[in-house]
């Protein structure tokens, strides 16, 4: 699921099979991510393009809604639809992957940089794995497929996350075009912009707690 720098990175990242790894994306991103593909000489499988229409019913709504437990506005669940079918399409052998948080290692986030050191690594052990997990949790449910974040497997945290000093990175730094050229052997030609899709605007009387609780009285 690309769009951003994050998620450009892992595309960068030289795979064994790149027939087998396809790329999800929506306008305003979709061109401009098909473009930095094409200038960097990036091998892929296929393109496929998400549109930025709502695409579900009330009933679809409430399902996301119950699928992340309440922690997530439903708004940040995208393209379900439209992932289902490329799921549908790959099979029993598909994987989503997404550029999750990456920005707030690999650059200086005003959220997470003026907390300072101590609240930096609580944004790290609550705020961000309670959004990041939340959604993930989403998509995983409603499409039955495993959603994989580049930036938090146990190698990640392991070797370089559980050694890092937030200090080192000041404000205006981004080493993610150090890291995409040593990924890449050479330098990277970014998108010029990473406009993002609008956000989803529901126009439904549903009150999610209430959708919610009568799920559970169900299957309780």
């Amino acid at each position: 699921m690309a769009g951003g720098k994050d998620s450009l990175l892992i595309l960068l990242i030289k795979k064994e099979s790149p027939e087998n790894w396809h790329v999800f994306s929506s306008e305003p991103n979709c061109s401009l991510v098909e473009d930095f593909l094409t200038t960097n000489e990036i091998q892929y499988g296929n393109l496929y393009q998400g549109t930025d229409d709502l695409q579900e019913n009330k009933e679809e709504t409430i399902m996301k809604i119950i699928q992340s437990d309440l922690y997530v506005d439903p708004a940040h669940i995208r393209f379900i639809n439209q992932l289902s079918i490329v799921k549908n399409e790959i099979e029993d052998d598909c994987i989503f992957w997404m550029g999750s948080e990456g920005d707030t290692f690999y650059s200086w986030n005003r959220d997470y940089q003026l907390q300072g050191r101590q609240g930096y690594f609580d944004y790290h052990m609550t705020r961000s794995p309670s959004f990041v997990g939340s959604v993930h949790q989403t998509y995983k449910n409603v499409l039955d497929a495993p959603i994989l974040s580049a930036y938090h497997g146990y190698e990640m945290w392991n070797n370089i996350f559980r050694h890092y000093d937030p200090d080192l990175i000041s404000e205006g730094d981004d080493l993610r075009d150090e890291i995409a050229r040593q990924l890449h052997g050479r330098a990277v030609k970014w998108p010029s912009r990473n406009p993002g899709p609008s956000k989803y605007d529901y126009d439904l009387d549903i009150d999610p707690y209430e959708e919610y609780i009568n799920h559970i009285a169900k299957v309780v």
